[in-house]
């Protein structure tokens, strides 16, 4: 809304919106110098609102997003860095929106292994409009098929052995949901030293 007294050069903005941000000249008319032109430019600035997450990933040899940061809706645009210990590197992508404001989107990447998973990376996300910087540290999620292992069995069971116990573990992400035991025939396993074989179904 601009003030009409003619005593008064000031102008006044209700409810400002990104679209008000631009250049303002002033004319004023005095005597007897005439007409004189001020300008001054208005910044409109808008907290993004952010965002960080793990992106899923199985472990492998190819180099893969892992982790996600977005600083959506700012003005002007964020600034996404990143500090880890695992040997990765990230892109970082700017959109422009229809009402002036810009989307940062900054993805971390690397060749995830299974020894990386739950490790965590940290994104941070600095924008003038508040002067600092919010940190995320995000925790790693890696798939990664299962390794079993077997223990309880010392090979010195005998015949009446009372309160024998076989465990069979299975590491594995996401973690294994059944399992299923069976017992091979006496003789058809020529490379084990007993009888128990496991199958794990994810």
């Amino acid at each position: 809304m601009r003030n009409q007294s003619l005593l008064d050069g000031s102008i006044r903005i209700k409810a400002l919106e990104t679209q008000d941000e631009g250049n303002y000249t002033c004319d004023l008319t005095t005597f007897p110098q005439g007409k004189l032109r001020k300008a001054a430019h208005l910044t409109i600035l808008v907290v993004p609102t952010n965002i960080a997450t793990s992106v899923p990933a199985k472990a492998g040899l190819s180099e893969v997003p892992v982790a996600q940061c977005i600083a959506a809706f700012g003005n002007p645009a964020a600034d996404i860095s990143w500090k880890s210990s695992l040997h990765g590197n990230h892109t970082t992508v700017q959109t422009a929106n229809s009402n002036g404001t810009v989307n940062v989107d900054s993805l971390y990447k690397m060749n995830p292994r299974r020894s990386d998973n739950g490790q965590t990376v940290t994104c941070f996300i600095t924008h003038s409009a508040t002067g600092s910087s919010n940190t995320y540290r995000i925790q790693l999620e890696i798939h990664y098929p299962p390794e079993v292992t077997i223990t309880g069995y010392d090979q010195t069971w005998s015949e009446n052995s009372r309160n024998v116990t076989v465990t069979c573990n299975a590491d594995a992400n996401p973690p294994v949901t059944t399992y299923t035991w069976r017992g091979l025939p006496e003789g058809s396993c020529q490379l084990c030293d007993n009888a128990l074989s496991i199958e794990t179904m994810e």
